[in-house]
């Protein structure tokens, strides 16, 4: 999948209020999906991200943070 795609994805699934999947985003494309939806990021790593929590699918409230973990 491209990179744009995913990106795409992840933002639609944000306005949802539901956790998208994450893995295999990079982290620097994280990072600009994370500060233009107001969430809050918990990284441990670096390049992209290969877990994630909250789980893909999961309900979103206000004040989520997302902790990451990247290879």
């Amino acid at each position: 999948m491209k990179p744009e795609t995913s990106y795409k994805s992840a933002s639609l699934s944000l306005e949802q209020n539901t956790m998208p999947d994450l893995k295999g985003l990079s982290l620097r494309t994280l990072m600009r999906l994370t500060h233009e939806n107001s969430i809050r990021l918990n990284v441990n790593g670096s390049g992209f991200v290969v877990n994630q929590l909250p789980n893909p699918g999961a309900g979103l409230s206000k004040n989520w943070t997302v902790s990451l973990a990247g290879m």
